[in-house]
C-alpha cells in the first residue's frame, strides 16, 4: 500500500 503511494508520487515527480 505504502510502496504503491510512494511510486504514484514518484512518478509524478519524474514528469515534472
Amino acid at each position: 500500500s505504502v510502496s504503491g503511494l510512494m511510486c504514484c508520487v514518484f512518478c509524478i515527480f519524474t514528469v515534472f
